[in-house]
């Protein structure tokens, strides 16, 4: 039972009832008849639907503002994470393009290495050397990656 009472804090509402009822009993001795007075001839729903449907009207309005709010935000977020997220995939695809350029810029001095050993021995001419190496000038990063003769 001492549960029931702490639960349902009934010392405290037995308390709040007995000024009302004391309040009320003062208000019919002294003959003042205020504003918020029950009457005899009020329906309940009446008198409960004046009391809350202005403060429903008013949260209903402040909701409709906040989901305003929450819609506009998702828009931004919803915009910066489509960035975000083509932010990391141009990253990804920036590091694959550094690998190939790397490894083609690798392959490339491979090739010099090989015709310089050819030019060594004598087997390729000098126009030929002229030929491969405008053949791999494209694939350089800068243009002038091979070195010039003399």
């Amino acid at each position: 039972m001492d549960k029931l009472f702490k639960d349902y804090n009934v010392q405290e509402n037995v308390d709040i009832l007995h000024k009302v009822v004391t309040d009320a009993k003062e208000r019919k001795a002294s003959g003042t008849v205020g504003k918020s007075v029950w009457k005899d001839n009020l329906d309940p729903r009446v008198a409960v639907a004046a009391r809350t449907v202005p403060v429903l009207t008013s949260e209903a309005d402040r909701l409709r503002a906040l989901t305003a709010q929450v819609r506009t935000l998702r828009v931004f977020f919803n915009s910066f994470f489509d960035r975000f997220q083509i932010d990391a995939e141009n990253r990804q695809l920036k590091l694959k393009l550094d690998e190939k350029v790397q490894a083609i810029a690798q392959a490339n001095d491979q090739v010099l290495e090989l015709l310089d050993k050819v030019d060594t021995v004598g087997f390729i001419p000098t126009l030929s050397r002229l030929v491969l190496n405008a053949c791999f000038f494209r694939f350089t990063r800068n243009g002038s990656k091979f070195p010039r003769r003399n």
